[in-house]
């Protein structure tokens, strides 16, 4: 009778996983998808979009205020937003109804200057990231949580500041942590971690890196190999760094500071080039991360570009081009990854963040104004746009990086989550 309990338990909780994170849905685990590269493995998408844009599937009104992108996984959408009482995890379905509801807090940030222009600024960052049926999502103060994919239920929580001394820059923390192989790294920026790896099940630390001294950016991880070691790259507020995996050894640094000290990219490495950018321009650069007979990293500057100041749009980069947006220098702009050079500038389009599927980018302006456009090194060549309902003056920016996932085009935009129909009729 006891095996056939156990027997049991044991069908009914594979069920249970495949209904929540073990089937053949659509997946998008982790802020910038599953290369870490924003690009989507989407198929059978438009080409072009109706007048108008294409069909508004639903609308989520009540996700709180806030810059949270969407994390998916078979029949779950998650995403963040803060509310009088705090921040709040959100699961959805797939038709946008709310399944539940989490705290993560009841402290919330705020603009210590409180200047007119600050509430623009204000609601959560992070976006919830998902793995083996748990939820792990960073508030803007510095509470990192696990929660249960199926229901909500909080697992396990650390405070980042008591724990490692944790500072962060005047904007709040704004990490979506990245995950792998049941270890969670994350940005404390404390005196005692200003990295970490934890354990993904009990929240404890396996390490914390002391050696960078700097408060936490509001940067994110990129985890990549350089010459045959696992690495995590990131800016602090100053720095470029990469750390080793394994035991958080920092292993090379380079300045990279703009007159703010705001960093807010996470580096990417394509063709053997580190591409950072950085706003208020201070601009883009090539950088180049090398090892010695020793074994000693070095990193050395191979361009840069001051006009190409993107701050925090989340630059693609398609057959050896960068395609971004401009911050004071303003513009959308495509580069040559490995020299820099400017390729050209279409200053008629202001501040964006982008995606991209089937070689394609999808550019989100921050007045709400959404485009289709075809990559080239040659022109800006656009081929559709449209413009989201109830933006403009007063309502907030569009600020939070747009999803392409099961044919689905999901925006977030303050307290309300669109999701687009973007698969073509054949």
């Amino acid at each position: 009778m006891a095996r056939q309990f156990g027997c049991f338990c044991f069908v009914f909780l594979l069920g249970v996983c495949r209904t929540v994170c073990a089937g053949d849905g659509p997946r998008w685990m982790q802020w910038h998808g599953p290369n870490t590269d924003n690009i989507s493995t989407e198929t059978g998408l438009l080409k072009k979009w109706p007048e108008g844009g294409p069909k508004l599937l639903w609308a989520a009104t009540n996700c709180g205020i806030g810059f949270s992108s969407v994390t998916i996984c078979d029949d779950r959408v998650l995403t963040a937003g803060d509310f009088p009482d705090g921040t709040r995890v959100i699961g959805l379905d797939t038709a946008g109804n709310e399944v539940w509801r989490s705290a993560n807090g009841n402290e919330i940030w705020r603009h210590a200057r409180k200047k007119d222009w600050s509430h623009i600024h204000s609601g959560s960052r992070a976006t919830p990231v998902i793995d083996g049926g748990r939820v792990f999502h960073m508030n803007a103060v510095g509470r990192l949580a696990a929660y249960a994919l199926t229901d909500g239920k909080e697992v396990w929580a650390v405070d980042l500041r008591k724990r490692f001394g944790g500072v962060c820059n005047e904007w709040g923390y704004s990490e979506s942590v990245r995950i792998r192989d049941n270890r969670l790294y994350c940005l404390p920026g404390g005196k005692d971690g200003y990295m970490a790896a934890l354990d993904t099940k009990t929240g404890n630390t396996i390490w914390a890196n002391k050696t960078i001294k700097d408060k936490a950016s509001n940067s994110h991880i990129l985890r990549v190999e350089i010459e045959g070691v696992m690495q995590l790259v990131t800016m602090t507020t100053v720095l470029v760094v990469g750390v080793r995996e394994s035991d958080g050894e920092l292993l090379w640094s380079i300045r990279h500071a703009n007159r703010f000290r705001e960093n807010c990219e996470v580096p990417r490495l394509v063709d053997g080039i580190v591409y950072v950018s950085s706003g208020y321009r201070h601009g883009s650069e090539g950088l180049n991360v090398t090892k010695d007979e020793a074994g000693r990293f070095s990193c050395t500057q191979v361009w840069r570009n001051n006009a190409a100041d993107n701050l925090h749009g989340g630059p693609i980069i398609l057959e050896g081009h960068v395609y971004a947006a401009g911050y004071d220098r303003r513009g959308f702009f495509c580069l040559d990854l490995q020299t820099g050079a400017e390729k050209w500038r279409n200053r008629q389009v202001g501040r964006t963040s982008f995606t991209s599927a089937e070689g394609l980018l999808y550019c989100l302006e921050e007045n709400g104004f959404v485009r289709l456009v075809r990559p080239s090194p040659e022109k800006y060549m656009e081929l559709s746009r449209f413009r989201l309902p109830a933006t403009g003056k007063g309502k907030g920016l569009c600020l939070a990086h747009m999803v392409i996932c099961g044919k689905r085009l999901y925006i977030r935009h303050g307290a309300k989550l669109y999701c687009f129909d973007v698969g073509s009729a054949g």
